[in-house]
């Protein structure tokens, strides 16, 4: 293989006009075009994201158109091409008279917008006559990426902006269907767009006219794309490299601008590394294959950036993307003013990080002048590049989990201004305070998605400041009850000290009780005694006068008496039993001594 500087794959962004000796394999498509241009003026090519729309009509029809395969065989054709934009009036003036060879300033183009807003078409076919020399030439106007006049539409809350669209749509349509000169329109557009075509009146019948699908391409096709370019630059593709590659393209999406972008990366890995001589299966595996090569590529270019930088990086292609209102991932142009707001850089550093992702072949995205106070407008190259990038993939996810945060907080925001919600409260109000916390979102960035942020933030603190003012009261309520547990438990502990101190005087005076009772107890205990004492003497005696008389006399019936009375006493006085018994065998004893007794 021969060794170039320049490379035959175009990689990610479509081919350009100058670029149709490179375009292979849409022969039958570019004459199935020029068929249906010639029957009808207005052409809607739609197809999916990544079906070579855009390639199929620079790169295939208008060399046809400019080769005299339409007109008489007429190569005498002025080709207008442009995107709608943000100012779809204002960019198509500027592309009628930049190809006019005028030098418009953006006054004179501003001048030009006002009267086709007021007159129409007819301003184009003047400005067309005014230029002379062009009474023989044919005329084509491409609308590139119509969809993104549905991104102005979006915006319901700017009439003006909807207005315009309504107008650029009237105004080639009229262009289309005059008929003083040859006028041929055509627009490209993802099919996914096509149910937003009926909010425009007279587009949908246009579409249904002539409206054409772009088809996949066939096995022969893509081979001649995968392996034409490097034939032409004296290359070659290894036989299996070709039959892997058709084979994968039918498992991913955006297969043509991903192939293109994988061959160019082979391309140069083979020409600068490799240098085997053939494109082969070390040249693809070194890229990452086909589903890894957009996403390894793009991340080569935030390899050495600083912490900065990676903000500034991640900043702008979140603002260069959105996801709309049906959860498509779609492009977003921005101005270079605008991106300086958001990222509180400069121009000069804010071109440098966008150089990045345009040089070594990337070409992710793209800078145009729109001649207004010398601003620039940034731009994703192609929508694969969101949906195949991992990194940027989840930065969309991130910026479009921010902004539904935010659309919530502007629609409580709302409601609490008609008194119809009240200040955020519990996990609403802490999701707010950490996606604040978080993100630190602007004026700037909130004014993409909905007008009201001071109101939206001032809601915000104000249902802080109230949560605040609830736990203020809420602690003195616990301070106050708290207080009084203290206050209980104070009370308490003094009763309970009380009861003690209570219960041990009575404790005290008890003991004293007892002590005063045992001595009482011991006192009549003597006393008893003594009386037991008094008594065992009395009895004693008694026994003995008993005895004398008994042996002198007999019974002393009234002795007996006088011992049974001191047994009784005794009996009474407690006294020991063993000594009552005794005192009752010696009465036995004297009874039965004297046979007189009873």
């Amino acid at each position: 293989m021969k060794t170039f500087t320049t490379n035959p794959y175009v990689g990610l962004r479509p081919f350009e006009v100058d670029e149709s000796i490179l375009f292979f394999g849409r022969n039958e498509q570019t004459l199935e075009l020029l068929q249906k241009l010639h029957e009808n003026h207005f052409i809607a090519v739609v197809g999916s994201s990544g079906s070579g729309k855009s390639s199929l009509l620079r790169a295939g029809l208008i060399p046809a158109l400019k080769a005299g395969y339409l007109v008489d065989d007429s190569d005498n054709w002025l080709i207008f091409i442009m995107k709608p934009g943000q100012n779809p009036l204002y960019n198509l003036v500027e592309t009628v008279l930049v190809e006019l060879k005028h030098q418009p300033d953006s006054n004179s183009i501003n001048t030009i917008v006002k009267q086709l807003k007021e007159v129409g078409a007819e301003v184009i076919f003047k400005l067309i006559e005014q230029s002379g020399n062009l009474k023989n030439a044919s005329f084509f106007l491409l609308v590139d990426q119509f969809e993104e006049l549905f991104r102005i539409t979006m915006e319901q809350d700017n009439l003006a902006k909807n207005d315009e669209a309504i107008d650029f749509v009237n105004i080639i349509l009229e262009l289309a269907q005059q008929t003083a000169i040859p006028f041929y329109v055509v627009i490209t557009m993802r099919s996914d767009f096509i149910g937003d075509c009926a909010q425009f009146f007279g587009l949908p019948e246009y579409m249904n006219k002539s409206q054409y699908l772009v088809p996949r391409l066939n096995r022969v096709q893509l081979k001649a794309v995968i392996e034409g370019p490097a034939k032409l630059f004296g290359g070659k593709l290894e036989p299996s490299l070709t039959s892997r590659l058709i084979n994968e393209l039918s498992n991913v999406k955006d297969e043509l601008p991903l192939l293109q972008h994988a061959l160019m990366r082979m391309w140069d890995f083979e020409t600068t590394v490799n240098k085997s001589g053939t494109i082969d299966l070390e040249d693809y595996q070194s890229i990452g294959g086909i589903e890894k090569a957009l996403s390894n590529h793009a991340d080569e270019a935030l390899v050495g950036m600083s912490d900065e930088d990676l903000r500034i990086t991640k900043i702008i292609f979140q603002s260069l993307t959105t996801i709309d209102e049906n959860k498509r991932k779609i492009r977003r142009p921005v101005l270079l003013s605008k991106l300086i707001e958001l990222t509180g850089s400069t121009e000069e550093h804010l071109l440098h990080i966008i150089d990045f992702f345009i040089k070594d072949r990337r070409s992710f995205l793209i800078v145009n002048e729109t001649g207004v106070n010398s601003d620039r407008i940034i731009d994703i190259s192609h929508e694969s590049l969101i949906r195949q990038w991992n990194t940027l993939s989840v930065w969309v996810d991130q910026e479009g989990e921010s902004a539904f945060i935010y659309l919530q907080l502007a629609e409580a925001s709302k409601q609490n201004s008609q008194n119809k919600k009240d200040f955020l409260t519990g996990s609403e109000l802490q999701l707010l305070l950490d996606w604040r916390n978080r993100f630190k979102p602007s004026a700037i960035w909130a004014s993409r998605y909905k007008k009201g942020f001071e109101e939206c933030m001032n809601y915000l603190s104000a249902s802080v400041a109230e949560r605040t003012r609830l736990i203020n009261i809420e602690k003195s309520r616990k301070r106050k009850l708290e207080y009084l547990n203290y206050a209980i438990m104070g009370l308490l502990l003094i009763i309970a000290f009380g009861g003690v101190w209570l219960w041990q005087k009575a404790k005290i005076k008890e003991n004293e009780a007892n002590v005063q009772n045992e001595i009482a107890i011991k006192n009549l205990r003597d006393f008893k005694i003594a009386q037991a004492g008094k008594q065992e003497i009395e009895f004693n005696n008694l026994e003995s006068r008993a005895n004398i008389i008994l042996g002198a006399y007999g019974c002393p019936e009234s002795i007996v008496i006088a011992m049974d009375a001191l047994l009784s006493d005794y009996k009474k006085l407690d006294i020991n039993p063993h000594i009552v018994t005794q005192w009752r065998d010696k009465i036995k004893v004297i009874k039965n001594k004297n046979k007189y007794c009873k």
